[in-house]
Protein backbone atom coordinates (compact mmCIF):
# COMPACT_ATOMS: atom_id res chain seq x y z
CA UNK A 1 0.00 0.00 0.00
CA UNK A 2 2.75 2.27 0.57
CA UNK A 3 4.64 1.87 -2.41
CA UNK A 4 0.93 2.36 -4.08
CA UNK A 5 0.58 5.74 -2.23
CA UNK A 6 3.75 6.66 -3.25
CA UNK A 7 3.53 6.24 -7.22
CA UNK A 8 -0.02 8.07 -6.85
CA UNK A 9 1.95 10.78 -4.90
CA UNK A 10 4.47 11.13 -7.82
CA UNK A 11 2.60 10.96 -10.84
CA UNK A 12 0.39 13.75 -9.05
CA UNK A 13 3.45 15.57 -9.28
CA UNK A 14 4.22 14.76 -12.71
CA UNK A 15 0.61 16.03 -13.93
CA UNK A 16 1.45 19.17 -12.16
CA UNK A 17 4.67 19.63 -13.12
CA UNK A 18 4.22 19.27 -16.73
CA UNK A 19 0.70 20.68 -17.11
CA UNK A 20 1.79 23.83 -19.10
CA UNK A 21 2.91 21.54 -21.51
CA UNK A 22 -0.22 20.05 -22.45
CA UNK A 23 -2.12 23.31 -23.07
CA UNK A 24 -1.57 26.97 -24.80
CA UNK A 25 -3.69 29.59 -24.40
CA UNK A 26 -5.61 31.49 -27.51
CA UNK A 27 -7.35 34.76 -28.40
CA UNK A 28 -10.42 35.67 -30.28
CA UNK A 29 -11.37 39.27 -30.91
CA UNK A 30 -14.12 40.70 -32.27
CA UNK A 31 -13.95 44.56 -33.13
CA UNK A 32 -16.77 46.97 -33.22
CA UNK A 33 -17.93 50.59 -32.84
CA UNK A 34 -21.19 52.67 -31.82
CA UNK A 35 -21.78 56.14 -32.72
CA UNK A 36 -23.66 58.30 -30.64
CA UNK A 37 -25.88 61.47 -31.19
CA UNK A 38 -24.39 65.70 -30.24
CA UNK A 39 -23.99 65.35 -26.41
CA UNK A 40 -25.25 62.54 -25.61
CA UNK A 41 -24.11 59.47 -24.10
CA UNK A 42 -27.52 57.68 -24.95
CA UNK A 43 -27.66 54.40 -26.55
CA UNK A 44 -30.00 54.49 -29.24
CA UNK A 45 -32.17 51.38 -30.34
CA UNK A 46 -29.35 50.95 -34.00
CA UNK A 47 -26.72 51.19 -31.14
CA UNK A 48 -28.22 48.37 -29.08
CA UNK A 49 -28.56 46.56 -32.08
CA UNK A 50 -25.37 46.26 -33.00
CA UNK A 51 -24.45 45.85 -29.53
CA UNK A 52 -26.27 42.83 -29.51
CA UNK A 53 -24.33 41.15 -32.38
CA UNK A 54 -21.52 41.02 -29.88
CA UNK A 55 -20.53 37.13 -28.66
CA UNK A 56 -19.95 37.82 -25.39
CA UNK A 57 -20.89 33.89 -23.95
CA UNK A 58 -17.77 32.20 -22.42
CA UNK A 59 -15.88 31.96 -18.99
CA UNK A 60 -12.20 34.35 -19.66
CA UNK A 61 -13.51 37.00 -21.57
CA UNK A 62 -12.49 40.81 -21.37
CA UNK A 63 -13.94 44.56 -22.55
CA UNK A 64 -12.01 46.94 -23.71
CA UNK A 65 -14.03 50.94 -24.49
CA UNK A 66 -12.88 53.61 -25.78
CA UNK A 67 -14.83 56.85 -26.03
CA UNK A 68 -14.64 59.51 -28.74
CA UNK A 69 -15.77 62.76 -28.76
CA UNK A 70 -15.86 65.46 -31.81
CA UNK A 71 -13.95 68.75 -31.70
CA UNK A 72 -16.44 70.74 -30.42
CA UNK A 73 -16.63 71.23 -26.47
CA UNK A 74 -14.23 71.55 -23.97
CA UNK A 75 -11.60 69.01 -23.18
CA UNK A 76 -12.73 68.30 -20.08
CA UNK A 77 -16.03 68.53 -21.14
CA UNK A 78 -15.30 66.06 -23.74
CA UNK A 79 -13.67 63.52 -21.97
CA UNK A 80 -15.88 62.97 -19.44
CA UNK A 81 -18.59 62.71 -21.75
CA UNK A 82 -16.22 60.17 -24.03
CA UNK A 83 -15.78 58.28 -20.54
CA UNK A 84 -19.41 58.59 -20.01
CA UNK A 85 -20.08 56.74 -24.08
CA UNK A 86 -17.70 54.23 -22.89
CA UNK A 87 -19.32 53.47 -19.65
CA UNK A 88 -22.78 53.46 -20.84
CA UNK A 89 -21.26 50.44 -24.04
CA UNK A 90 -19.64 48.83 -21.31
CA UNK A 91 -22.73 48.53 -18.69
CA UNK A 92 -25.20 47.44 -21.97
CA UNK A 93 -22.29 44.40 -22.66
CA UNK A 94 -22.52 43.58 -19.28
CA UNK A 95 -18.91 41.81 -18.71
CA UNK A 96 -17.45 41.45 -15.42
CA UNK A 97 -13.76 42.68 -16.62
CA UNK A 98 -14.13 45.94 -18.48
CA UNK A 99 -11.56 48.16 -19.46
CA UNK A 100 -13.01 51.88 -19.80
CA UNK A 101 -11.30 54.73 -20.91
CA UNK A 102 -11.66 58.08 -22.67
CA UNK A 103 -9.63 59.85 -25.62
CA UNK A 104 -11.86 63.12 -25.02
CA UNK A 105 -11.58 64.92 -28.21
CA UNK A 106 -10.87 63.05 -31.49
CA UNK A 107 -8.25 64.23 -33.55
CA UNK A 108 -10.05 65.10 -36.54
CA UNK A 109 -8.78 67.15 -39.12
CA UNK A 110 -12.21 68.63 -40.25
CA UNK A 111 -14.47 70.54 -38.16
CA UNK A 112 -17.37 69.72 -40.83
CA UNK A 113 -20.57 69.48 -39.26
CA UNK A 114 -21.53 66.09 -41.67
CA UNK A 115 -18.13 64.75 -40.72
CA UNK A 116 -18.36 64.84 -37.14
CA UNK A 117 -20.43 62.59 -36.52
CA UNK A 118 -18.08 59.90 -37.05
CA UNK A 119 -16.00 60.93 -33.87
CA UNK A 120 -18.57 60.78 -31.68
CA UNK A 121 -17.91 57.01 -30.94
CA UNK A 122 -17.38 54.20 -28.49
CA UNK A 123 -14.92 51.82 -30.07
CA UNK A 124 -15.01 48.36 -28.45
CA UNK A 125 -12.74 45.24 -28.47
CA UNK A 126 -13.96 42.05 -26.82
CA UNK A 127 -11.27 39.37 -25.98
CA UNK A 128 -12.16 35.92 -25.47
CA UNK A 129 -9.22 33.83 -24.10
CA UNK A 130 -9.61 29.41 -24.70
CA UNK A 131 -7.46 27.23 -23.01
CA UNK A 132 -6.25 24.57 -25.65
CA UNK A 133 -5.09 21.55 -25.08
CA UNK A 134 -2.56 19.58 -26.77
CA UNK A 135 -2.63 15.87 -27.66
CA UNK A 136 0.01 14.35 -25.96
CA UNK A 137 1.68 10.81 -28.33
CA UNK A 138 2.12 7.59 -27.32
CA UNK A 139 3.01 4.67 -28.47
CA UNK A 140 -0.22 3.53 -29.17
CA UNK A 141 -1.45 7.25 -30.57
CA UNK A 142 -2.37 10.03 -28.99
CA UNK A 143 -3.59 10.66 -25.57
CA UNK A 144 -5.46 13.23 -23.51
CA UNK A 145 -2.98 14.99 -21.64
CA UNK A 146 -1.02 14.33 -18.60
CA UNK A 147 -3.73 12.29 -17.15
CA UNK A 148 -3.51 9.49 -19.49
CA UNK A 149 -1.68 7.60 -17.25
CA UNK A 150 -4.89 6.83 -14.73
CA UNK A 151 -6.86 6.68 -17.76
CA UNK A 152 -5.12 3.77 -19.36
CA UNK A 153 -3.68 2.44 -15.74
CA UNK A 154 0.05 2.71 -16.60
CA UNK A 155 2.29 4.35 -14.88
CA UNK A 156 4.90 7.08 -16.23
CA UNK A 157 8.04 5.81 -17.70
CA UNK A 158 10.10 5.04 -15.54
CA UNK A 159 8.01 3.76 -12.38
CA UNK A 160 7.49 0.12 -11.70
CA UNK A 161 4.49 -1.90 -10.20
CA UNK A 162 5.12 -3.76 -7.30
Amino acid sequence: MKMFLIAITSLMLLVNVNADEFETTTEEVQKMFVEFDNMSDTLDSHAKAKLDTLDTSGSDIEGIYVGKTDSRGSDMYNYILGLKRAQMVADYVGLDRNTVTSNGKNDAIEDDINNMRKDRIVLIKIITYKVIFKPVFGANGPLMGPTHHLQYNTLPQGMNRM
